[in-house]
């Protein structure tokens, strides 16, 4: 499903469009026609369509070089083994991670948890892949012509972070778990959750004028991501939280 020139929404489970396995978080792709990456990789079972949607759009697999993580829920990082075997392609993850899923630390990715919360099946266990680099603050990601600004967006995961695009005068950011529609959060009952966390991160979007906000589920906005930012912010500066979506 294209969204944009370069972007592309090519998994989305049952918490967004129904285009690969109900699991999944949303997946990008993003591509300038000579190289692309995967942000996000979904929740695993049902990989395959996750290609078959890109070869649908009429790109090459092939092209592909990388995959890049918000971070490390299993909704979110699953299919990674997967997708790096069949597409032979380098994986990226938030600065702390790697060793958790290089080692398949399924207490510090929360899948132990939220498996006993029943979140996921009682046989689901995470595959493991190997982790070329690790990203924080700051660094960039070259994806072809394309270059991902990272930022370390700590909240709902941590780490976790969120990658800026730049194109054409406007601003694209691909949030993870940062943010949704209206301003919507989610607080987990987990260690790595932490709302006073999360509204830092947010922070740094303050006035950022960000045009297209790309979250890991439900609605994706195209022109006005600012708004919904901006919506969490406002409840942040009252000193209370913002409407946890998980509820």
């Amino acid at each position: 499903m294209k969204l944009m020139e370069n972007v592309y929404l090519i998994g989305s489970g049952k918490m967004g469009f129904g285009i690969s396995d109900p699991g999944d978080c949303h997946v990008y792709l993003v591509s300038d026609g000579n190289d692309g990456a995967i942000i996000d990789a979904g929740y695993g079972p049902e990989s395959p369509a996750i290609i078959n949607n890109i070869r649908k759009e009429g790109i090459d697999p092939d092209c592909i070089s990388k995959l890049i993580l918000t971070h490390c829920h299993g909704d979110h990082s699953g299919a990674g083994a997967y997708l790096v075997k069949e597409l032979g392609i380098e994986a990226i993850s938030p600065k702390g991670s790697k060793e958790w899923l290089e080692q398949g630390d399924e207490d510090s990715i929360n899948l132990t948890r939220a498996r006993a919360a029943g979140r996921y099946p009682d046989d689901y266990r995470f595959q493991t892949f190997h982790v070329t680099r690790e990203v924080d603050e700051g660094d960039t990601i070259l994806v072809g012509s394309l270059k991902l600004e990272t930022y370390s967006t700590p909240g709902h995961a941590n780490p976790h972070n969120s990658y800026l695009l730049r194109q054409d005068g406007k601003t694209y950011l691909f949030s993870g778990d940062l943010v949704f529609e209206g301003g919507e959060v989610v607080l987990n009952w987990a260690p790595e959750t932490s709302p006073w966390l999360l509204g830092q991160s947010l922070n740094k979007f303050r006035d950022f004028g960000v045009n297209g906000l790309f979250p890991g589920h439900h609605s994706i906005s195209l022109e006005y991501g600012q708004a919904h930012i901006d919506a969490a912010l406002a409840k942040f500066d009252t000193l209370t939280v913002p409407r946890n979506m998980m509820t």
